[in-house]
């Protein structure tokens, strides 16, 4: 019932027709009361609420010693995790590099690292290389099909163009022989034969 209570308080203070924080403050206020009332935690709404008196009238003496505790609990609580992720941070090997400048371990670490890129890359480059070549020799391939091609294509019209060519002089023949036979009638030797056949 409390938590409840302290719930419904602390969400008319932050509603936005009631507060006059910023929205980035009001926000976050919103934020940790819903964690605290969803997980049961009625401290945390206590802290909260203690919070939004400091901020309303600001650090003083007439908070009251529980709202100083519960401000002094809603601060350790947030320096819980900022602790952890600093030690996390003081085990990565570039923590405090500026004061120590790179020692073997980083060495050893960015040299393995760079190895693995080096390596990666030389594996892609031998398949580019790879592909290019297959590309190349399928464009040489094409190139001699087409060549290919063109030369029958060329040596089909030469045949064309000389079949052409050949009757024209057979018919230069042909009325080369009848221009001879005409000549033969009047030829006087050839008078005996035609004689002979009327």
């Amino acid at each position: 019932m409390r938590l409840k209570t302290c719930y419904r308080t602390l969400a008319k203070r932050l509603h936005p027709d009631h507060s006059d924080w910023e929205e980035s403050i009001r926000e976050k206020r919103w934020h940790e009361i819903q964690d605290a009332y969803q997980n049961g935690d009625y401290e945390g709404l206590l802290r909260v609420e203690a919070i939004c008196d400091m901020d309303e009238t600001g650090l003083s003496v007439d908070l009251g010693l529980a709202r100083l505790r519960d401000l002094a609990a809603y601060h350790q609580s947030h320096l819980l995790p900022l602790r952890n992720a600093l030690s996390a941070a003081k085990q990565d090997i570039a923590f405090g590099f500026s004061k120590k400048g790179p020692t073997a371990r980083i060495k050893d670490v960015v040299t393995s690292e760079l190895r693995e890129k080096c390596f990666d890359l030389n594996e892609m480059l031998e398949y580019l290389v790879d592909s290019v070549r297959g590309i190349r020799s399928h464009v040489d391939a094409q190139i001699r099909e087409v060549a290919i091609q063109s030369e029958r294509a060329k040596r089909r019209t030469e045949k064309r163009q000389a079949r052409r060519a050949k009757p024209v002089k057979k018919r230069k023949d042909a009325s080369n022989s009848s221009g001879q036979a005409s000549n033969s009638a009047n030829d006087p030797r050839m008078s005996f034969f035609l004689v002979m056949l009327e």
